[in-house]
């Protein structure tokens, strides 16, 4: 358990480049990202952790295609939709394609009912009737964080106690602008993987034994935190 800065601190004074107090956040920011792809394949990894959902009412509907179009909330942390249910239906629907809306089979569930993304929104087509709801559930990215000095540090993280102090004063949402749910859980992955890239940085040789411990604890923390997706398409 640790906070953001306390790590990058701590990554500093290990490698005893307190110049590169500059650089370390940048490299942290990258490994926590890093923890959402898989290393083999590129594809994305999705956590409990980082689930939204909401049940969103139905305040209009297009002329053209009959759709319920859904702003996503944060866009620059948008990883990926888990599923889309019809409360007029009770189902699940699939991803679909914006053609399947005017040269559709209304014989097949599918073209009938579906969602796709355009830019920043979820188009969702023949949800029901305006006043409706639809319940959509989604992944983000923990947000990129910032260094803060210790004099400025909203949240310090107490190892010996185990407990996390609040500046007086500070907003309410403090925990969030310092530390998340993988620094709390999981600080030596994330330091080895901020070590890899100082050291390659600095051209040091110990590079490779810290990218490789990286990618063994990080395939494993995948492993055990993540979730396979799978979205049920019948009632």
């Amino acid at each position: 358990m640790t906070t953001f800065s306390q790590l990058v601190d701590r990554v500093a004074s290990e490698v005893v480049r307190p110049d590169m107090i500059q650089m370390l956040p940048a490299y942290l920011n990258q490994c926590i990202r890093e923890i959402h792809i898989q290393a083999d394949t590129n594809r994305p990894v999705f956590f409990d952790d980082n689930r939204f959902e909401i049940r969103a009412l139905i305040a209009s509907l297009t002329d053209l295609t009959n759709s319920f179009v859904w702003e996503l909330p944060n866009v620059t942390r948008f990883q990926g939709i888990e599923a889309v249910w019809y409360e007029s239906i009770g189902r699940y629907v699939r991803k679909g394609n914006p053609k399947n809306s005017l040269a559709r089979n209304d014989f097949n569930v599918d073209d009938r009912y579906f969602w796709y993304r355009i830019a920043s929104t979820i188009v969702m087509a023949n949800p029901g009737s305006v006043g409706q709801y639809v319940r959509i559930s989604w992944h983000e990215y923990p947000r990129s964080l910032a260094y803060q000095a210790p004099a400025d540090r909203l949240v310090t993280y107490n190892e010996s106690e185990d407990t996390y102090t609040i500046a007086p004063g500070a907003p309410v949402d403090a925990m969030e602008r310092s530390t998340n749910w993988i620094l709390m859980r999981h600080p030596e992955m994330l330091a080895e993987g901020m070590r890899a890239k100082a050291y390659k940085r600095m051209d040091d040789a110990r590079q490779r034994t810290h990218y490789s411990q990286y990618e063994s604890t990080k395939l494993g923390v995948q492993q055990t935190e993540s979730l396979n997706i799978e979205v049920v398409t019948t009632r």
